[in-house]
């Protein structure tokens, strides 16, 4: 059942499987949307494939996290827009940005914030150009 597939999916995750529960996930959205994470499984899943560098592939499961979660969501988009700058996608770290200006922020967050708006508009001043996503 797809309650049994999305707990598999979880348990992959959890123990470190990230490819294999990726595959699993693939084949569950065939034909539209499949079953959404919880918040702690779609963090995993984000870390796991962070430390494995499958930094292209994180950036969906970031978006949703940010879209679905309040909780944490200024430290995600952060990250985000982090690796944005590190695969050289000014423009698309700015949007992130800014999506973050109207959310109070803490005086650590305000600082990163600042310092990652201050990198973006320098590769997009340097002639940085992105290729899409």
């Amino acid at each position: 059942t797809a309650q049994q597939s999305l707990q598999d999916v979880e348990h992959l995750i959890a123990e470190g499987n990230v490819a294999t529960a990726l595959k699993l996930l693939a084949k569950l959205q065939v034909g539209g949307r499949g079953p959404q994470l919880s918040q702690v499984t779609l963090h995993g899943l984000v870390k796991g494939l962070l430390a494995g560098k499958h930094f292209t592939a994180a950036i969906p499961f970031m978006r949703e996290s940010i879209e679905r979660f309040d909780e944490n969501r200024s430290g995600m988009q952060l990250n985000l827009a982090k690796l944005l700058l590190h695969l050289q996608r000014p423009r698309k770290a700015a949007e992130v940005l800014r999506d973050m200006r109207r959310v109070p922020m803490d005086s650590r967050a305000q600082s990163a914030w600042q310092e990652l708006a201050a990198h973006a508009q320098h590769q997009v001043d340097s002639g940085v150009v992105e290729v899409s996503e």
